[in-house]
């Protein structure tokens, strides 16, 4: 099940910007795609257009390790290759605008807080 906000999310951003970017979803035939697609797309940025290791694109998709070589790795105390590696392949698309929307944060009603 889609939380409230993710599907915000999803109609009020992806979708119209799939739409407008001209997307059609193969099997659905319409212009909309789920969160997993970002999930799909970075996989398939970082594994064919950058040099980014395997085990930090791992890491950053949330693998579990295969291997004994996975748990010598120990990419996920070095922060600074990763960090290094994130500005290396960078997010393989370009963000506009560059103005982040903001969210208005639900406040608890004094009320509730009083009756306790």
């Amino acid at each position: 099940m889609v939380s409230t906000g993710s599907s915000n999310v999803l109609r009020r951003h992806l979708h119209p910007a799939l739409k407008k970017l001209g997307y059609v979803n193969e099997k659905t035939g319409t212009h909309k795609a789920g969160t997993h697609a970002f999930r799909r797309f970075r996989n398939t940025y970082l594994k064919n257009f950058t040099t980014c290791p395997e085990g930090v694109r791992d890491f950053w998709l949330g693998h579990a390790g295969t291997d004994m070589g996975d748990l010598y790795d120990k990419i996920k105390r070095d922060v600074v290759f990763r960090r290094q590696c994130a500005e290396n392949c960078g997010i393989g698309f370009e963000l506009y605008p560059l103005v982040v929307p903001s969210v208005p944060k639900k406040r608890r009603l004094r009320a509730i807080s009083l009756a306790a």
